[in-house]
């Protein structure tokens, strides 16, 4: 049985200096895929902006209006992205608290 032949000292370093580019290649090209990721997930989705700006907005109504209706007026002319305080989400198991606006 034949042994493999030992390398030497330059043999060594040359393949020490490929390991180390070949690292620092897949450092670099990981690093580059993930803002190349992220960079098209931001262009994609614009955010809440887009849904801000398409939301029409309620006028207030003018002169005499009564009281439940200025109140319903002021209900649909918040501009609060936060839900109502009396939203409660629907859970299929477990236990749980659910507080709406007490302190």
């Amino acid at each position: 049985m034949q042994h493999a032949q030992r390398l030497t000292p330059a043999d060594r370093s040359r393949a020490v200096q490929r390991l180390r580019t070949a690292t620092v290649g897949a450092t670099l090209a990981g690093f580059a895929a993930t803002f190349g990721i992220g960079w098209v997930a931001a262009v994609s989705n614009p955010g809440s902006q887009a849904t801000a700006a398409s939301q029409p907005t309620a006028t207030p109504s003018s002169g005499t209006s009564s009281a439940s209706s200025s109140a319903s007026t002021d209900t649909t002319t918040n501009d609060s992205p936060l839900q109502s305080s009396g939203s409660i989400g629907l859970s299929t198991g477990g236990s749980g608290q659910a507080t709406s606006g007490g302190s």
